[in-house]
């Protein structure tokens, strides 16, 4: 079986050995002052809140428990401070014996004071109590709840066959930690293995000490199958900045021509002679201004009927490294009448979507011909998918990269090189579940784009002040019918 345990530090915790977990003297007693303990249950433990005893000879105090596994626990706390957090629980407590004890200057202890205290389960507790296992597109999707302040970390398995013996065994497709969130969490998993028509899944939690909580496994999920849908045939695309350039071939039609990477920039048809050097024409889509961000024109699809939605997905413009023959139309005006080439500059990434939201709306009667129908259509767009990376992931960590950067890293360097490269893309997923009869109309919206990996000048081209975008292809995929 393939797992990792990942242990974390314990911070102002010290577990005691059994020979010391007592101290039998009972030394002076102080009493403390009134409402000087209180407790409120935490996830995991509980927050301790104190004052201390009008006596000079007070420096501290300290409170000892059990954890829920049976271990003595000490903690301390100064007269500097007056909480201190509980820790070493996940299933929720009821009255937990603890003994407190104030600590004098001569490091002595006085007399224990006995107290008691509950706790709250722990996020992986919550985590395994909520998680629920859908079935998806070529694989599955894990929806929980987690608004649990504590922090754990959760491993995802799966029952395929073990690369090396060829043998069954339960394979580790993702670890995540857990975060408070008050929303439902949707994460969604593409089989990569030949299962068959379902999937074993297995769930394990543990808490931040390494500790394992436990786990859920769920047995012959369904794998749902996908089918690419047709621009043109099963749906309809606006876009109202669409930046058309005949000159170095960049439109709405560059966005459906089934070219995932940008090698129709290495044939021969699409070389431009400027004067001094051959430039690779563009054929992309380029849209812009204000394509992102804050204010930004979404791209709407029409898909005729309502139809369950398996994803979308946005392919990057790789790059063409050959400069012997260059990787654009020529940006400095010598190609007559470029216009997309001025736009993207030698270095695409910050003009390459890293933040994509999905929204869908059901079907109206409404049959839209224009953006600006789609854009003023009355009705309730429901938030369906998500894509989010980094801005400043450094591009080897990027979905994309191969895309054209200011580190001058990746890219192709011949048509062969170039027309064996694999697409690189970003994907929307749909959970299946809850979709009911699916949606018609779809917004997209990109909300970001990779930052710059390197420090450049004031170009406003090359900064994308007026945020331009570059994809290379959209593909709309629905529930196989």
């Amino acid at each position: 079986m393939k797992y990792f345990k990942i242990l974390f530090p314990i911070v102002a915790v010290v577990m005691l050995l059994s020979s010391c977990s007592d101290n039998n003297e009972d030394g002076v007693k102080i009493d403390p002052p009134a409402n000087g303990f209180t407790f409120e249950p935490r996830p995991g433990g509980a927050l301790m809140r104190y004052t201390m005893p009008d006596d000079e000879q007070v420096t501290g105090l300290q409170i000892t428990y059990k954890n829920e596994n049976g271990q003595n626990v000490l903690c301390t706390g100064s007269a500097t401070s007056d909480t201190l957090q509980l820790i070493g629980f996940n299933h929720a407590q009821a009255d937990v014996n603890a003994t407190v004890r104030y600590i004098l200057r001569d490091q002595s202890t006085s007399a224990p004071i006995n107290v008691n205290f509950s706790t709250l389960n722990s996020a992986p507790v919550e985590f395994l109590n909520s998680v629920d296992v859908n079935s998806n597109w070529n694989g599955f999707s894990l929806k929980f709840k987690n608004d649990a302040e504590s922090k754990g970390m959760v491993h995802v398995f799966y029952l395929g066959t073990d690369p090396l013996s060829n043998q069954p065994d339960t394979i580790l497709m993702n670890s995540f930690f857990l975060e408070k969130e008050n929303a439902d969490q949707i994460k969604n998993y593409r089989i990569q293995q030949n299962v068959g028509n379902t999937v074993n899944v297995v769930v394990r939690a543990e808490d931040f000490y390494g500790n394992n909580v436990g786990e859920k496994a769920w047995k012959d999920i369904p794998l749902l199958e996908e089918q690419k849908a047709t621009w043109n045939t099963d749906y309809s695309f606006f876009c109202d900045n669409v930046i058309t350039d005949t000159v170095s071939r960049t439109g709405i039609g560059y966005l459906f021509d089934g070219d995932l990477t940008g090698v129709s920039q290495t044939r021969k048809e699409n070389f431009y002679e400027a004067p001094y050097a051959r430039y690779s024409k563009l054929c992309t889509f380029v849209a812009g201004p204000d394509a992102y961000g804050d204010g930004a024109h979404p791209w709407y699809i029409d898909m005729k009927s309502d139809h369950v939605m398996a994803n979308i997905r946005l392919y990057a413009m790789l790059k063409w490294a050959n400069y012997a023959t260059g990787q654009m139309v020529d940006v400095w005006g010598s190609a007559p009448g470029n216009v997309a080439g001025y736009y993207i500059s030698n270095y695409w990434e910050n003009k390459t979507p890293c933040e994509v939201t999905l929204y869908g709306m059901k079907d109206n009667g409404k049959s839209p011909s224009s953006f600006n129908d789609l854009n003023t259509m009355e009705g309730e767009w429901v938030e369906i998918g998500t894509f989010s990376q980094d801005p400043g992931e450094t591009p080897k960590d990027r979905y994309c990269p191969d895309v054209s950067n200011l580190n001058m890293t990746g890219g192709f360097s011949s048509y062969e090189e170039m027309q064996a490269a694999a697409p690189e893309f970003l994907e929307v997923s749909v959970p299946a579940a809850e979709q009911g009869s699916g949606y018609r109309y779809l917004k997209i919206v990109i909300n970001n784009t990779f930052s710059l990996s390197g420090t450049w000048g004031s170009d406003p081209q090359v900064n994308n002040l007026n945020k331009y975008i570059v994809c290379q292809e959209l593909e709309v995929y629905t529930s196989k019918k």
